[in-house]
C-alpha cells in the first residue's frame, strides 16, 4: 500500500485566502474548457466533444449550472456571454482572468445645480 498524504487545514487569512483562489483558477478554468469545447465543435474540428455545445442549447445546461454554482457565478449572465462570444468568435484565455478591470469614473463637470424656486409654492395631488 502507498504513503497516505495527510492535507493540513489552513489556518490564516493569507493561507485560506491561496487556497481560495486556487479553487478558483481551478473552476474558471474548467469554465473556459467548457467554452473552448463548444467552440470547436462549431468550427468543425475533427474529434471534438459536442457535450458542452448540447448542453449550453439544451434548456437548463445543468452542466454550465453545475459549474456556475461552483464558482458562485450567475447561471444566467454566463451562458448568455458565451453564447454571445460564440456568435463573436471570442475566445476564452486565463490570463485575462487576472487582468485588471478599469475603473469607470464619473464626471459631473458639465453638470450644473439645480437653480433655485422662486414664488410661492403650488400644492399638487396625485389623486388628479
Amino acid at each position: 500500500m502507498g504513503a497516505v498524504e495527510v492535507l493540513e487545514v489552513p489556518d490564516g487569512r493569507a493561507e485560506i485566502h491561496e487556497v481560495a483562489r486556487a479553487c478558483s483558477d481551478l473552476w474558471a478554468s474548467a469554465l473556459g474548457l467548457y467554452l473552448n469545447d463548444a467552440d470547436a465543435v462549431l468550427r468543425g474540428i475533427k474529434g471534438a466533444d459536442s457535450e458542452s455545445l448540447e448542453d449550453l442549447t439544451s434548456p437548463g445546461a445543468p452542466l454550465l449550472r453545475h459549474l456556475c454554482a461552483q464558482c458562485d457565478a450567475d447561471f444566467e449572465r454566463v451562458r448568455s456571454a458565451m453564447i454571445r462570444a460564440l456568435n463573436t468568435g471570442l475566445k476564452f484565455r486565463q490570463s485575462g482572468m487576472n487582468r485588471p478591470v478599469e475603473e469607470i469614473r464619473e464626471s459631473f463637470t458639465g453638470c450644473k445645480p439645480p437653480a433655485k424656486r422662486r414664488g410661492k409654492p403650488e400644492a399638487w395631488s396625485i389623486r388628479g
